[in-house]
């Protein structure tokens, strides 16, 4: 209980619990505002002063026994019998000081209203001009609209006319082929979604049998969309004429058959692991021709990706006198006893996030080979000649393949050979 509480009477309420300064606003709304506040404030210090001078000489047992009375009747806020006394007081003191003009007073309270609800007015007004978005980069969703389908080379990036197009979506199909500009548009009433084929015979135009078709699944559409989509031609992936499969399982082998993985971002760490100790051996570990070789096979990785991932400073490899562990965000390198192997590790989106290879110290081709192998999801068990199959140099078919990998597909692009549609064909993510 507050001290107010304590030390006051009950108080009856005539209509439900007011504060003091609600009160006497309700009863002199004819007076001004600023000189009301001054005499709620007056009032109240009096009343308190008043209580307190009345209270002054009680002994300590006769206000101990006063406030236990009170306690078990009071309600919050200022005692009847006084209130009514001071009101009347409070009625002289207004009188005595000019208030008594309730007409007056009422006229300057009125126009004082007014003035405020003016000024609430003019702040209102920009609000309602610019009512508040929750999302200002909100945009409803599209009901439908225009779909364009653009097609470009996938090396030279120019425009190819003549490609049929198809979608077949949940409820609608649409066909047709590119103009000169390279596009097609179809048009959709609603949202839908399908799959989408590229460079695939159709009752518009038969295939561009240059050109690997490929196909989108799953994709949706909603309106007003625009899609840039490329192919490549066969001659470019393949100068050499070799087996389609050859080619898979060289640059799209391994444990995922031609699905692409690759680093979508640079290393954090370079090591080679030395569980027999070879670099020991030298004076200076990192410079030495073992060293050298490996540092060798680093710089080929660079020139695989088409630089994409950047070939180590010699200082910055990190040599580790154990059996290789994985390591997170690293490429790593083992001198081995006699075994070669390549290794990779991909995430859920194929992402490689690990990768190394390990060979003897005096064999640097298989450095170079096993290294580049490891950093694109492929296998150097290949039947054509390539620096995956005891190269000492990147050829041209390692260097194209390097920069389709890295440059022009993106993580989780497959290639097949023998699916449903039959031939060869790309199934493609949109990025």
């Amino acid at each position: 209980m507050g001290q107010w509480e304590k030390r006051t009477e009950a108080v009856k309420w005539e209509s439900g619990r007011f504060s003091l300064p609600f009160t006497l606003f309700n009863k002199y709304s004819g007076v001004s505002l600023r000189n009301l506040k001054g005499i709620i404030k007056n009032r109240v210090s009096g009343v308190l002063k008043r209580i307190k001078r009345g209270e002054k000489g009680l002994s300590f047992e006769k206000q101990r026994l006063y406030s236990h009375k009170l306690s078990s009747s009071v309600n919050r806020g200022p005692p009847q019998k006084r209130f009514s006394e001071y009101s009347k007081e409070f009625n002289s003191f207004l009188k005595n000081n000019g208030f008594s003009n309730n007409i007056r007073f009422s006229k300057l309270f009125f126009i004082l209203f007014i003035l405020l609800f003016l000024s609430s007015l003019l702040l209102l007004l920009p609000a309602c001009k610019n009512p508040p978005s929750p999302n200002n980069n909100f945009s409803p969703p599209h009901s439908g609209g225009p779909v364009t389908v653009c097609v470009r080379d996938t090396f030279d990036g120019g425009s190819l006319s003549n490609i049929p197009i198809t979608f077949d979506g949940t409820s609608a199909h649409f066909e047709g082929k590119t103009d000169g500009s390279g596009c097609f548009t179809f048009e959709i009433n609603s949202p839908v979604s399908g799959t989408l084929k590229i460079n695939f015979s159709n009752s518009e135009a038969s295939k561009n049998h240059d050109y690997i078709p490929s196909v989108y699944e799953g994709i949706a559409f909603s309106g007003d969309n625009n899609i840039n989509i490329d192919i490549v031609k066969k001659q470019d992936l393949n100068p050499k004429g070799y087996s389609w499969r050859d080619l898979l399982n060289a640059y799209r082998g391994g444990f995922s058959p031609g699905i692409n993985q690759v680093w979508v971002k640079q290393p954090e760490k370079w090591v080679v692991y030395d569980p027999h100790h070879v670099l020991k051996g030298y004076s200076d570990p990192k410079h030495n021709e073992v060293f050298n070789n490996i540092m060798e096979g680093f710089k080929a990785i660079e020139e695989y990706t088409n630089g994409f991932i950047r070939a180590p400073p010699r200082d910055k490899v990190e040599i580790k006198y154990e059996t290789k562990k994985w390591v997170d965000n690293g490429i790593f390198f083992e001198i081995t006893d006699g075994r070669a192997y390549e290794a990779d590790d991909a995430n859920s989106n194929d992402e490689l996030i690990r990768s190394g290879a390990g060979c003897m110290y005096d064999n640097p081709a298989y450095m170079i080979g096993e290294l580049c192998a490891s950093v694109q999801g492929g296998d150097n068990e290949s039947a054509i000649i390539t620096v995956f199959d005891g190269g000492h140099e990147l050829n041209e078919v390692d260097r194209i393949w390097g920069r389709f990998n890295y440059k022009k597909r993106e993580p989780g692009s497959r290639m097949v050979l023998d699916g449903e549609y039959g031939h060869l064909y790309e199934i493609r993510k949109i990025k």
